[in-house]
This record gives structure tokens, C-alpha cells and sequence, in this order.
């Protein structure tokens, strides 16, 4: 219910151990492609956090660095922007995925 425009909702957890990485990099939505058309111009990737963050914990969003957050807060990016999340801390970092489209 906070975002009626999205279409074609698919959802996964997001699990990162301390010391795990995804290094800069933009999605390709390989998976999620097989089920809507190939055009990924509209897709959007919302990140929700499960968790308030723990120190080292960070998430990477084009220009914009982010190592704190709330519970619920939530990150989004579009198909050509560029991304990385590092867990440098001692605990499990949760979130939820959500890939869908405008």
C-alpha cells in the first residue's frame, strides 16, 4: 500500500554475513526480465531495512553513501544507476527486495 504505482512485484530477502560485499555495480534484472518484457527502463529495486544499522554497515547509491538507518527506512534506484553495499560489521544485515515495475 505505500507504493500503488508499482507493477509486477517481486520480492526476496536480502541477507548480508559480516565481511560480505556487492561491489559498485548496476542491476541487470536477468531473472525479473523473464517475467515482464525486456525493456528494464521502468523497473525500479526498493531496498526496505529490517533492522536499524549496525557500525560498518553500508549502502552505496550513485553519489550518495548512507551507514545509518531505522528499521523500515527504505533505499531505491532505477536500472542504470550504480550500487554497492558493504557489511563491515560484526552482525547479519536483513533487508527485504522489492524489483517491480513503474
Amino acid at each position: 500500500k505505500n507504493w500503488p504505482f508499482l507493477n509486477n512485484v517481486g520480492t526476496a530477502i536480502n541477507f548480508f554475513q559480516p565481511g560480505q560485499y556487492m561491489p559498485w555495480h548496476h542491476d541487470e534484472y536477468d531473472r525479473y526480465r523473464k517475467f515482464i518484457d525486456d525493456d528494464t527502463s521502468d523497473i525500479v529495486r526498493i531496498i526496505i531495512m529490517l533492522e536499524d544499522s549496525s557500525p560498518g554497515q553500508i549502502i552505496q547509491i550513485n553519489e550518495s553513501t548512507y551507514g545509518t538507518w531505522k528499521a523500515g527506512d527504505w533505499f531505491a534506484w532505477t536500472d542504470s544507476d550504480y550500487h554497492a553495499f558493504y557489511n563491515f560489521s560484526t552482525v547479519n544485515r536483513y533487508a527485504v527486495q522489492i524489483t517491480a515495475t513503474l
